[in-house]
């Protein structure tokens, strides 16, 4: 299970904080802003909020979208692994995944992850990457340009309508 209890003491170095909205973009419905107190560390973290989770656009299954464009390119090559806490609101009734990509060009290319989160119930989660474990679709890891992260809604159900993201963290 990647689901594991969430430790406020990390070793991993933090790519991406969440605590603004700076540099970040939605698409599938969604909208964001910071959340300030319901977070794990730093002064905030991104508030996804999914406001038509069961429109399912073009029969993806995509029930909301955000997406962190780097200011520069970023090379995450020297790292094994990755870690992104989030939080849901309600438990995943049916099937549900959140799927992470690493992009290096355009929105869609990149080192994608698919993670099955059926039956989480509401708190604060971690999920753990390995790189072995991303699926390869014509990426470098030395040219990161963004992180694009989707919640699939398998079976339309009304909730979560949202989710919390904080600390994605290299390691």
């Amino acid at each position: 299970d990647s689901n594991k209890a969430v430790s406020l003491n990390s070793t991993k170095k933090t790519i991406v904080s969440f605590d603004t909205t700076a540099n970040v973009t939605t698409g599938f419905n969604t909208t964001a802003h910071q959340e300030t107190s319901n977070k794990m560390q730093g002064s905030g973290c991104l508030n996804a909020q999914f406001t038509n989770v069961t429109a399912n656009v073009s029969n993806t299954k995509i029930g909301g979208m955000v997406y962190y464009k780097f200011p520069t390119t970023t090379n995450l090559s020297s790292y094994d692994d990755f870690s992104l806490q989030y939080y849901l609101g309600h438990t995943v009734e049916g099937s549900g995944a959140i799927q992470i990509n690493f992009v290096t060009n355009g929105q869609d290319d990149g080192f994608n992850y698919l993670i099955g989160i059926d039956g989480t119930v509401p708190g604060w989660h971690v999920l753990t990457l390995t790189k072995d474990a991303a699926a390869l679709n014509g990426a470098d890891w030395s040219k990161i340009n963004a992180i694009r992260i989707t919640y699939f809604n398998y079976n339309n159900n009304a909730k979560p309508d949202f989710m919390l993201l904080d600390n994605l963290r290299k390691g």
